[in-house]
């Protein structure tokens, strides 16, 4: 995951930790907001293969990086609770 300096993350920090702005949100809300965001980037950027591919890029290595560290783990927590499919 790219990580950006602590000056840009207390930006992002502050838009969206500033409100519970998640409370009530479902899957659909959440896939709403990615894709404005990836929009909004495209709107900014030259209409060019590099900054479509680092959009789509950006996308998918924050789904990878989510199932590395939120989702794997707790599949594992709970194959040790519940025992292994197979």
């Amino acid at each position: 995951m790219p990580y950006i300096d602590q000056e840009r993350r207390e930006l992002w920090k502050f838009i969206t930790d500033k409100y519970d702005i998640l409370i009530g949100w479902d899957k659909g809300d959440l896939e709403y907001l990615i894709a404005r965001l990836v929009h909004q980037y495209l709107k900014t950027h030259d209409h060019r293969y590099t900054h479509i591919h680092d959009a789509v890029y950006a996308v998918e290595h924050v789904a990878h990086e989510v199932r590395r560290l939120v989702l794997d783990p707790y599949e594992d927590e709970k194959k040790e609770t519940n025992g292994a499919c197979i």
